[in-house]
């Protein structure tokens, strides 16, 4: 069974329309596939001039996006 890794949830008072669409998605799949939703609230906005080292939250959040199965 493969992982999908979908959008981040950052606002939790709310489900915007990715949220909606990810949810619709997520049924659909069903059992074919364990999606799991990543929360990419704790990355940071990209900063050229503050590149390296990169940032703990983002490297674990490509960590996570790189070992789905």
């Amino acid at each position: 069974m493969g992982t999908l890794h979908g959008h981040g949830r950052g606002n939790q008072e709310r489900m915007t329309i990715t949220d909606q669409l990810a949810e619709e998605a997520k049924a659909l799949i069903g059992d074919r596939a364990e999606v799991k939703f990543l929360n990419y609230a704790d990355v940071p906005f990209f900063n050229q001039d503050e590149e390296f080292p990169n940032p703990t939250a983002a490297v674990a959040a490509a960590f996570l996006a790189l070992v789905a199965e």
